[in-house]
């Protein structure tokens, strides 16, 4: 799993800020169907202002057809649904074709928060097994610590 910053110039194409890049190698969790749920720490005093999930190529096990389930969910510390709720991204199901979108917004966060992915398994399958996909997880994250960091402490004296 690989979280980004965006360029300045694919922050102002995707109008988001961070990425999050999750490939089957990422994928570890070896008891069957158990999911696994991938942490990101969120800066104090940040906004996450909209999340978008792209399912680049979808996760399959190449060897087994019968794997036909494994849902994605997007969400915080406080709610692991916030943004997005076990949508499909198995090759062998009815898998998401389309971005999916949220602009709920989340935060500001106090200390100890986290930006949450989870992969869900089916039963009597192990997430290890998947050989293959990609999913790309995109963030719009504010640091109000750092706009407030900009402000002047005191205000310009007149000449």
């Amino acid at each position: 799993m690989r979280f980004t910053q965006l360029s300045i110039a694919e922050q102002a194409l995707n109008d988001m800020t961070h990425m999050l890049i999750l490939t089957a190698n990422d994928l570890t969790q070896a008891t069957v169907a158990t999911a696994q749920t991938f942490t990101i720490p969120i800066p104090v005093g940040s906004t996450i202002n909209q999340v978008e999930a792209r399912l680049i190529i979808p996760f399959q096990n190449t060897a087994d057809a019968a794997f036909n389930s494994d849902t994605v969910s997007v969400g915080d510390t406080g709610s692991a649904t916030r943004w997005v709720n076990a949508v499909e991204c198995n090759a062998n199901g009815a898998f998401i074709t389309a971005p999916q979108f949220s602009a709920t917004l989340g935060g500001p966060y106090a200390a100890n928060q986290n930006l949450v992915v989870t992969v869900n398994s089916m039963a009597a399958k192990a997430l290890n097994n998947i050989n293959r996909g990609e999913l790309h997880v995109y963030v719009q994250m504010e640091s109000r610590a750092a706009l407030s960091a900009m402000q002047l402490a005191t205000p310009p004296s007149k000449p």
